[in-house]
């Protein structure tokens, strides 16, 4: 809880120089609050366990884009490479944390994927702090940010609804991959 304080207090000063970018109900950030039919299908119950009384902070795509723009923090696509070759927000950091399941449903993460994380954007790092982690739809980056969390990486956050979210808010850059 102290970590996610520390991570709140910087993300809410960063936002404030941002405030013509609040979120559309006025609150800066909200609780996680996974919807239970998304999580049973894309989730095993090992990693959805994580999700119930989570403590993950959410910023919305605007925020986001704000705090990374303003250099005041790094978004993490943990898409797949290909995904995140064809369309994804500029200056992204892709590390991948696995795979959906053979019928795109019971995401697997790699044994990996928090050594990665770790190695390629942790304290060393020359990463603006904190990390907006960002998947398909906000599931994954939710257990992704607990997993983070126990690793001793408490400086992250969750954008809310992931890319889908990211791509259909109105004014946000996308790149694209030109083939």
């Amino acid at each position: 809880a102290k970590a996610s304080a520390g991570c709140r207090t910087q993300c809410i000063s960063l936002l404030r120089r941002h405030s013509r970018l609040r979120s559309r109900t006025g609150r800066v950030f909200a609780k996680a609050e996974p919807d239970a039919d998304l999580t049973s299908a894309w989730l095993d119950d090992k990693d959805a366990s994580v999700l119930h009384g989570g403590d993950a902070l959410e910023l919305t795509p605007s925020e986001a884009h704000a705090l990374a723009s303003s250099g005041g923090g790094t978004i993490v696509d943990l898409r797949t490479q290909s995904q995140h070759k064809a369309s994804s927000p500029p200056s992204s950091v892709c590390v991948p944390a696995g795979q959906p399941g053979a019928s795109g449903l019971l995401f697997h993460f790699r044994e990996d994927f928090v050594r990665d994380v770790l190695a390629r954007c942790g304290k060393g790092s020359k990463l603006a702090r904190p990390l907006l982690l960002l998947c398909d739809l906000g599931v994954v980056s939710t257990v992704a940010a607990a997993k983070l969390s126990a690793a001793g990486l408490d400086d992250v956050c969750v954008v809310r609804g992931g890319f889908e979210a990211w791509r259909m808010e109105e004014g946000l850059p996308l790149r694209r991959d030109a083939s």
